[in-house]
């Protein structure tokens, strides 16, 4: 009997991986490169502020700011928004201020009740004049013609919405273990295969690219009903999402890029504010069944190959390592992770776990968040959180 339930466990464990795998793949093979959009005169091109919201980002904004100062858009506005920043990020916007279309926005204070990176989008966006709104982060480089080809599409798509996947790198090869899972997972539970389906009720954002049109985030909700969303991207295409605004997904690899974090430690560190919040909706008890199906899933794994009659011990091996292969070839492809990474998903999923639970601790510890000098209650970030992945 307890055999029996051994194998049992295993087996299921070993087929609802393959079934996730092929989600991904299944998900992943929808998102189409925004390079097959061809950059045919609009005629009448539509006035575009690009917003950049930058907080202690002296070391990287320049070169940032400076890929957008040499994009071919016509009628483009740099909308710097200097967040408080303790470091020479102000003296820099300012400098660059004096030499082309940036228009620095400097805030002393946050307000109570809001997310730092959310208040400054929403000033950023009082300030910005467009008749489209770009909100990116201090760390993301274009290419000169990323802007363009983005409008073009979003044009003629007739979308309000339009999310572009970087080229996502990372420093070091444990950050690399990290990333493929992450990005399977996004991947995975948004269902972004059905995002340009009218009424799926799918929905998508991403922190580097999220161009929207101005008049659609008019009459939505705003970015005011998003103000505690530690998952602030996503939020903003769930706002639109509500309001029945058309979103659009393309990956973008050639054209936008960013660094997400330079190290294993600084992952720990960075995703700290939302793991828990996004995956567990601030619930300790969502925490530790997610822990325990996690634990379930890779002790099944390790234990199939040891149980049962050989249709167990090497077929479901074999069909697994078949699927893990091809998401890795499908992640590598369109989120730029490495393709090697993938084949140690194992590792990584325990190494994104141990974030998680990282997340988790720091939020009991803290009975809420604390983030760039800020601390957020827990009972305030679940009242007004919106994204629930």
């Amino acid at each position: 009997m307890i055999e029996m339930c051994f194998q049992v466990w295993a087996v299921l464990s070993a087929v609802g991986t393959i079934v996730f795998f092929l989600r991904v793949i299944w998900v992943g093979r929808s998102l189409r490169p925004l390079q097959e959009e061809d950059l045919t005169d609009l005629g009448r091109w539509p006035s575009l502020s690009v917003v950049v919201t930058a907080r202690n980002e002296a070391e990287q904004i320049e070169s940032a700011l400076r890929t957008l100062m040499g994009s071919t858009y016509p009628h483009l506005e740099l909308v710097v928004v200097n967040d408080r920043s303790e470091d020479r990020t102000g003296e820099i916007v300012d400098r660059l201020a004096e030499e082309g279309p940036v228009q620095a926005v400097h805030l002393t204070d946050l307000p109570e009740g809001w997310l730092g990176k959310v208040h400054a989008q929403a000033r950023g966006a009082e300030v910005a004049k467009g008749d489209w709104l770009l909100f990116t982060d201090a760390d993301v480089g274009f290419s000169s013609n990323a802007l363009k080809r983005a409008v073009a599409f979003a044009e003629r798509s007739q979308l309000d919405h339009l999310a572009l996947f970087p080229d996502i790198r990372v420093g070091g090869f444990w950050a690399g273990l990290v990333l493929p899972v992450f990005g399977s997972i996004f991947l995975e539970r948004l269902r972004l295969h059905r995002l340009e389906k009218p009424g799926s009720g799918a929905y998508v954002g991403v922190g580097a690219f999220n161009l929207v049109r101005r008049d659609s985030l008019l009459r939505s909700e705003g970015l005011a009903w998003i103000r505690m969303e530690v998952a602030d991207d996503v939020g903003l295409g769930l706002v639109l999402q509500r309001s029945g605004a058309r979103s659009g997904l393309r990956v973008a690899r050639e054209d936008v890029k960013v660094l997400w974090y330079p190290d294993l430690i600084t992952m720990f560190e960075g995703l700290e504010k939302n793991l828990f919040g996004a995956s567990c909706h601030y619930r300790f008890s969502r925490y530790l069944v997610t822990m325990f199906l996690g634990a379930s899933f890779l002790g099944g794994l390790v234990a199939l190959p040891f149980l049962g009659p050989a249709w167990i011990s090497m077929g479901l091996p074999f069909l697994i390592g078949s699927a893990l292969i091809a998401s890795s070839v499908l992640v590598h492809q369109r989120m730029g992770t490495g393709f090697y990474y993938g084949l140690l998903f194992p590792v990584g999923f325990v190494l994104l776990a141990s974030m998680l639970s990282r997340s988790a601790w720091a939020c009991w510890r803290n009975q809420g968040i604390s983030w760039r000098g800020t601390r957020y209650p827990i009972g305030e970030l679940r009242a007004n959180q919106r994204v629930k992945i």
